[in-house]
């Protein structure tokens, strides 16, 4: 019987830039999986161009299920926690996510899908990672809080939202939620990600943390990380360059010769010991800056990268971005901040936008840089 890879699904909303790195990543790195994305109008033309399918969320069907989370939804957070991202509810999103994503694995990918969040680098290919994760209900990251990676059992996705809809539904429960956050923690939510906690523990699944390091197909220790910005036992660096973009910690991630990207572990960490190597099949870049991206996304391309002036390795922190994506960061940092203050952007972001085009062209010219 022939290998039919499964599908990668991504849910993004907006025309975030970095989703044209995350998407270039992929292709390079893995380039017979099928990519789909389930966005928006606004993200249609990026997915395409970069050669994903996209699919509108909005015109995947609406299950009984789906309408009955949508009956009982309400935001429940504490006083200092933001919802709103780009005008829309961002709770509301990362629960309704997994309802059309169910949506689409149910015609689309029956026997499994690998799902992550759309800021994912994908840095190998994902095949040879399958029939070992596949032995598990699902898989994790987020600290073993959320699911994401193989998700190799639908049943697992519709018990999960089943739950989602019964704990919304649980008035008692949500009180104590909204009680919590009043009292003790202002800036957090009931998130998509304390549903499934719940979930998990109540159906005793066989999961497993991917983001912890673990033996990989060829011996070696890997993982699948959770977020660049979280150490989790490895050895961590800070990001150059000046602004914004410089100063932030990140995992010390060694930009090695074949494309590879490795850390090294500064404590003991699922089944590897402190000291040791460890190869990242993919990196979380939240709430890291466009040029991070680039860096990676180069890498990836060419199997190489030249170490900064100085430095013996290069290394996600020590490589600085390009002037031209360091603008394009400024810039679209600036629109955002606007339109939260309700000011009127669009001549201003166009000017930028036309001013940035120029040297982005001239940079890509140069360098062969990236798609920006």
């Amino acid at each position: 019987m022939s290998y039919a890879p499964p599908p990668l699904v991504f849910c993004h909303f907006g025309a975030t830039p970095y989703l044209a790195y995350t998407l270039g990543c992929v292709r390079k790195a893995d380039p017979d999986r099928p990519v789909t994305v389930l966005g928006d109008a606004a993200n249609r033309s990026l997915v395409r161009s970069a050669g994903a399918e996209h699919q509108m969320m909005e015109e995947l069907p609406v299950s009984p299920l789906h309408e009955e989370f949508r009956r009982h939804y309400r935001l429940v957070q504490g006083s200092r926690h933001g919802n709103v991202v780009e005008g829309r509810d961002w709770v509301r999103f990362v629960f309704e996510r997994w309802f059309y994503t169910y949506q689409y694995a149910t015609a689309r990918a029956p026997e499994g899908f690998w799902h992550f969040d759309s800021d994912t680098m994908i840095l190998e290919p994902l095949r040879p990672y399958e029939a070992d994760l596949g032995r598990f209900d699902c898989t994790e990251q987020c600290n073993g809080g959320c699911l994401n990676g193989f998700v190799g059992s639908l049943d697992v996705l519709r018990g999960y939202l089943e739950s989602i809809v019964a704990q919304f539904k649980d008035v008692e429960f949500l009180e104590a939620q909204r009680a919590e956050f009043e009292t003790k923690n202002p800036t957090f939510a009931f998130t998509e990600m304390r549903a499934y906690v719940r979930y998990k523990e109540a159906a005793k699944l066989n999961s497993v943390h991917i983001g912890r390091p673990r033996s990989g197909p060829d011996g070696a220790a890997v993982c699948f990380d959770d977020v660049i910005c979280l150490d989790h036992g490895f050895e961590t660096e800070r990001l150059s360059g000046g602004g914004w973009y410089g100063g932030k910690s990140v995992k010390r991630v060694v930009l090695a010769e074949g494309g590879r990207c490795l850390g090294r572990l500064a404590e003991p960490s699922g089944t590897a010991a402190a000291g040791e190597e460890v190869r990242f099949a993919t990196l979380n870049l939240s709430w890291v800056p466009l040029g991070v991206f680039a860096t990676v996304l180069r890498h990836v391309e060419k199997g190489r990268t030249v170490p900064a002036a100085g430095a013996d390795l290069a290394t996600v922190g020590s490589v600085p971005p390009p002037a031209a994506i360091r603008w394009r960061q400024r810039a679209h940092v600036l629109k955002h901040s606007l339109r939260h203050q309700g000011l009127r952007v669009g001549r201003l972001t166009k000017r930028l936008g036309q001013r940035l085009s120029g040297s982005e062209k001239a940079h890509a010219d140069r360098e062969e840089q990236a798609p920006v």
